[in-house]
């Protein structure tokens, strides 16, 4: 248990003091301190430039990610609480910062010019020190065993590992210390866990009476059934979304309240778990993590390396919650992915019938729509024996929902049909089932997708026409 800080630690109090005087504070009156101030601080009484001592030793703790052994109402040593004094008195003797009342003695201090400011660098603590910033195998061994061993009770692991990594591949490194702001991650997790709940329908958690709280933030927002295209989504409703999940999901550590950032470096170490703060340190005050220069030219060099094991152990994980759900990996990759055009299929189907396979309506050669009768965002492929003509009012109605299932036996008599004369069918139905089942892999597709709460199209049409 650790009871004294280490020389690294020590040295980072006087940057860090500076660093979190510098932000916004709140105001005298706000700390609730009814103490008259010198004559000369009376002037900054209700500027918001006072931070308490006590706040001052929680944020510090915090940004050395300190034990409950060194800091809070159980601590076991006072180690850090007189460090963080002698600090304050030696900067207060150069007068880079100064208390209210220097005379009765606060504890309620400012920078004595509040232009001072100061950025804060890589930190180097234990941890760093058992892992070398240059060693690239410590870092690869660090983020492999994030993604496969350490403990998960939902995709919140994966989902921030992707968003790093994208962000190191599409932003150059600079060599500095890059700021990346909680708002940033919370508008990424947005737009994934939007296409995951809306277009693929994938659960995301193993609970089935509470769902993640990103999941329950998007059907309170936006309920069961919002546009189908991203694009369309209301903007107010994506504006307080993106707050609710930066509250919920990208919260305060202190307040034990949304700690993804938190916990994201937190490997297993026998049957314990320890933080190893490689490749970002946080501030939940100032809502940012700040991705080291070693660890983003890391992400950006390794790359396709990276991702594919994040893929990999993703899939691993959400194949035992949404067992038969096609295509994962493309799910989660290619999220924003569109269809391909279909009109070769149009082309060949032609041939073969002219009306509406849904109202049997003749096709009118302006309006004539090719429909993944089983949702494309289910089987997210292009597959021949899935694909039917339609007209341009049933295709829009039906959008991305499932026909009724009296339409299965309709759509398997027209495959059988047309096996022995479209070669594009041939080879479809061959790729489903290379044993001639195809008939029953059929079924069970359609059995699956309805599994995973794919709205029925309730049409009044007679698929026995």
């Amino acid at each position: 248990m650790q009871t004294v800080l280490d020389s690294n630690q020590r040295q980072m109090i006087p940057i860090l003091l500076i660093h979190k005087l510098s932000q916004k504070g709140k105001t005298v009156q706000d700390h609730g301190v009814h103490h008259s101030g010198d004559t000369s601080q009376l002037s900054y009484q209700n500027h918001s430039v006072w931070h308490k001592k006590h706040d001052l030793d929680e944020w510090i703790a915090m940004r050395l990610h300190l034990p409950s052994s060194l800091w809070g109402s159980k601590r076991r040593s006072n180690a850090l609480l007189r460090q963080t004094s002698n600090e304050i008195t030696k900067l207060r003797k150069k007068g880079i910062i100064v208390d209210w009342n220097s005379i009765k003695r606060t504890t309620l201090f400012r920078l004595s010019d509040p232009k001072i400011s100061t950025d804060i660098p890589a930190m180097s603590t234990k941890n760093r020190e058992i892992i070398p910033k240059s060693d690239e195998q410590n870092m690869k061994a660090v983020f492999l065993s994030i993604i496969s061993k350490s403990r998960k009770d939902n995709t919140y692991k994966f989902t921030l590992g992707k968003t790093l990594l994208d962000y190191c591949k599409n932003n150059p490194s600079t060599g500095q210390v890059v700021g990346i702001k909680y708002e940033y991650l919370a508008g990424e997790f947005l737009k994934h866990y939007w296409y995951q709940k809306y277009k693929f329908k994938m659960k995301q958690d193993f609970h089935t009476k509470k769902t993640p709280m990103v999941i329950r933030i998007l059907v309170n927002i936006f309920g069961e059934q919002p546009p189908y295209r991203f694009k369309d989504v209301d903007q107010r409703k994506l504006t307080q979304a993106r707050k609710e999940i930066l509250e919920n999901i990208f919260g305060m550590a202190r307040q034990n309240k949304g700690m993804v950032v938190q916990r994201f470096q937190r490997i297993m170490d026998g049957n314990s778990v320890r933080d190893v703060n490689i490749f970002y340190d946080y501030d939940d005050d100032s809502r940012k993590i700040f991705l080291k220069p070693e660890a983003h030219e890391f992400f950006r060099r390794n790359y396709g390396l990276l991702m594919r094991a994040l893929l990999a152990e993703w899939i691993k994980y959400l194949e035992k919650i949404n067992n038969g759900l096609p295509m994962l990996a493309a799910k989660i990759d290619n999220e924003e992915a569109e269809r391909y055009p279909l009109t070769k299929y149009r082309k060949v189907f032609l041939e073969y019938s002219d009306h509406c396979f849904y109202c049997n309506n003749s096709l009118k050669s302006n309006h004539i729509h090719v429909d993944h009768f089983i949702p494309w965002s289910y089987i997210f492929d292009n597959n021949a024996w899935n694909l039917v003509l339609a007209c341009q009012e049933c295709n829009l109605k039906k959008s991305s929902s499932l026909p009724k299932k009296e339409f299965v036996g309709y759509l398997v008599k027209r495959d059988q049909k047309y096996y022995e004369t479209m070669t594009i069918m041939r080879k479809s139905l061959d790729q489903l089932s290379m044993k001639g089942k195809w008939k029953h892999e059929i079924q069970n597709q359609y059995k699956m997708c309805k599994e995973f709460d794919f709205r029925i199209w309730n049409t009044d049409f007679d698929p026995n026409f």
